[in-house]
């Protein structure tokens, strides 16, 4: 198979399966080929800079997937949470620069790709929840992780950056800080007395 046979094919796998990223054991199956021919050929695409690979998934470079696809499929289960979660729903001033952040139940990690760089923060198993079916934490549930987070790493959890507080719903932060530990919601009360 040449590198534009598989180009070609990558792009109609995706159009008709709906995904971007795939492994080389659906590779295989799909072109009817052994794993070491796809292999081989997903080799030479990717000195060619046609396709990357990530933590043994494939991605064609020329129709990349978003970083937020490529990071829900590498680790699983997974939410996009924290300042990322913030940007998303306009809670925060800036975007975060550098890395797009999820949370999850396994391993901490920072996973570096061609298209951006993941992080994964580990949280307890009894705080995996608060996310839509896209895997977006709420504006409520984010910003209550970003409190427990910094908190744990030893960073200060009050915000140098602007938070639009007036845009989260205070019952709603109420009744999900009820589920974690009870200094999280001190520290956002602290947040919002503190001036800027």
């Amino acid at each position: 198979m040449t590198q534009v046979e598989l180009i070609k094919a990558l792009n109609a796998l995706s159009l008709q399966h709906k995904k971007k990223i795939f492994t080389l054991k659906e590779l295989a199956i799909w072109f009817g080929h052994s794993r070491a021919s796809v292999a081989m050929g997903l080799i030479r695409a990717k000195r060619q800079s046609l396709v990357f690979s990530v933590n043994n998934f494939w991605f064609n470079q020329l129709d990349p997937p978003t970083l937020e696809q490529l990071a829900l499929t590498i680790k699983s289960p997974s939410y996009i949470s924290f300042e990322s979660a913030l940007n998303h729903h306009g809670i925060v001033s800036q975007a975060p620069q550098g890395q797009l952040t999820l949370a999850t139940c396994g391993r901490s990690s920072t996973v570096h790709t061609p298209i951006g760089q993941i992080g994964f923060a580990h949280v307890k198993s009894e705080l995996f929840f608060g996310f839509d079916d896209q895997q977006m934490a709420t504006a409520e549930k984010a910003f209550l992780d970003l409190i427990y987070l910094r908190t744990k790493k030893g960073m200060n959890p009050l915000f140098t950056e602007t938070i639009y507080f007036e845009q989260l719903n205070q019952q709603k932060l109420k009744t999900l800080a009820r589920k974690y530990p009870s200094w999280v919601y001190r520290k956002y009360l602290l947040n919002r007395t503190s001036p800027p």
